[in-house]
């Protein structure tokens, strides 16, 4: 058993991980022993036919084995890679068969907070928090896929996972000021604003932006401890919840049904493919 990415893996499972990754073994493919020797056939018990590099080979397990310990040994970097990969991917997968049925619901427009064209052909969905620093440092990517695609629209939906849970619960509040602000038609410039605000957020802080934007801050603060904006917010936390994407975390990405988990040096390239994919999928 080896230990990576916090999961013991067998080698033999190590083996069909390479494979499917490419992880550097070359092209080429085992077919392994069962696992019961009583129950598998005898011309595949002791022997297995391996393709390394283009070149056929006869080997026994013990071979096989010693190649793959040898890579783990030179490579072990590459192969935790694979390992968290694989996991990932099974994950965004789950999250994408949670998703299909709120698809419709996350792209309705009407009563949403919206930044680009209502009638924009591809809707990137976002869970985020405002609190949360990844949520931040990709939203200069969004900005730049809005600017160069008129065709795409953002749709902010609140995930308020990082405050504490008291009375004073800063993610909790942004969230309820953000719903507050789209009431009074200004949810894009108040959005904008806290994302790229640096400051830690406070009631203060989150009124002063409102105002900065032009927002009756009397009235939001009577929205933001009214029910409507409790309701809205609660409803977008309970989706997050049932898809799955609370617990993988923020910021979350859904266009056109396929998923995407945090911020990375890639994120413009793969969410630009995603909004390809999405445009082209019908």
């Amino acid at each position: 058993m080896v230990y990576a990415m916090g999961v013991f893996v067998s080698v033999k499972n190590l083996v069909i991980i390479i494979l499917i990754f490419g992880a550097g073994l070359g092209a080429g493919h085992f077919l392994f022993a069962a696992e019961d020797k009583g129950t598998s056939k005898p011309d595949l018990a002791t022997q297995n036919v391996a393709s390394v590099g283009g070149v056929n080979a006869a080997v026994d397990e013990a071979a096989v084995r010693r190649i793959v310990e040898a890579y783990i040994k030179e490579n072990p970097t590459v192969i935790m890679q694979s390992v968290n990969d694989f996991q990932q991917n099974g994950q965004v997968n789950q999250l994408e068969a949670r998703a299909e049925p709120y698809l419709a619901a996350l792209q309705e427009t009407a009563g949403s907070g919206i930044i680009g064209d209502v009638d924009a052909e591809v809707k990137i969905i976002e869970f985020f928090d405002y609190q949360c620093p990844h949520c931040k440092a990709n939203y200069g990517v969004l900005q730049r896929l809005l600017a160069e695609d008129k065709t795409i629209a953002l749709m902010p939906k609140f995930l308020p996972i990082l405050g504490d849970g008291s009375e004073n619960d800063m993610s909790l509040y942004a969230a309820r000021a953000a719903e507050a602000a789209r009431m009074q038609g200004q949810f894009a410039p108040f959005h904008e604003a806290l994302m790229q605000s640096k400051l830690p957020l406070s009631r203060a802080g989150v009124q002063q932006i409102a105002a900065s934007v032009g927002l009756d801050v009397e009235r939001l603060k009577l929205d933001i401890a009214g029910e409507q904006v409790a309701k809205v917010v609660a409803q977008s936390r309970a989706i997050a919840d049932e898809i799955g994407v609370s617990a993988a975390g923020t910021p979350a990405y859904i266009i056109g049904g396929k998923v995407m988990i945090g911020a990375a040096p890639d994120s413009y390239e793969r969410l630009k493919a995603m909004v390809e994919a999405a445009r082209h999928s019908d």
